[in-house]
């Protein structure tokens, strides 16, 4: 095992299973060079990002726990061998069709996984367990020390709670007062998608290259 130096190198990805920028990547563990960098995207292409800057590099013979935990009510949080070391407080929508996962390369996605140009630092990985919710900082503490989550009730949400009926307008475009779509008065009402040879886009072969955001790359 050789040891880290100042070069970034990526640790763990997620991709999307449909989109329109070139990585597709939905979440994101870096190593930066002096620390952890976390991240994951919203519906708008927003990323609600974490950085830790580590006193020391860590050593090729230690094991170190890495923990990414995401709601759309209240943000992410990144745990480092079972303590936190950065939170973003947001309200967002993460909600998204996820496909691909895995370590260190530079792209993983549906399309293609590579690891070309100076991604090609590797690692072992011990176990990766996957959630369907936030966990609280004590069962993140419990899995840093190789111990089971245990007790998890099914997750459920009710639109009676408030937080829960807000995630859900805000997911859906109903979360504006007042900013109702327009009245369809018409017998018959017609809605075609515009295609890719409609629209003159820098990116047409993708399917969302029509999406009108050119800082999707």
């Amino acid at each position: 095992r050789e040891p880290v130096g100042k070069i970034p190198f990526p640790i763990f990805r997620v991709a999307y299973s449909d989109h329109s920028s070139w990585d597709m990547a939905w979440l994101r563990i870096d190593y930066n060079g002096n620390g952890f960098d976390a991240f994951v995207t919203d519906a708008n292409l927003g990323r609600a990002r974490v950085s830790h800057k580590v006193s020391s590099l860590p050593e090729p013979e230690k094991w170190t726990h890495f923990a990414l935990t995401w709601d759309e009510t209240k943000g992410i949080r990144f745990y480092l061998d079972g303590k936190l070391v950065g939170q973003k407080d947001t309200t967002a929508v993460f909600y998204a069709g996820l496909d691909q996962f895995g370590p260190h390369s530079r792209i993983i996605s549906p399309y293609q996984v590579q690891s070309l140009y100076n991604f090609q630092r590797g690692g072992d990985i011990d176990e990766i367990c996957i959630y369907d919710r936030m966990l609280p900082a004590e069962k993140i503490a419990l899995l840093a020390e190789g111990k089971l989550v245990t007790g998890l009730k099914p997750l459920t949400r009710d639109l009676n709670d408030s937080t829960a009926r807000d995630e859900w307008l805000l997911r859906y475009g109903w979360n504006r007062p007042g900013d109702v779509p327009p009245y369809l008065s018409g017998s018959t009402t017609t809605v075609r998608k515009v295609e890719i040879h409609d629209v003159y886009d820098i990116k047409q072969w993708f399917w969302k290259g029509t999406d009108g955001i050119r800082e999707t790359t």
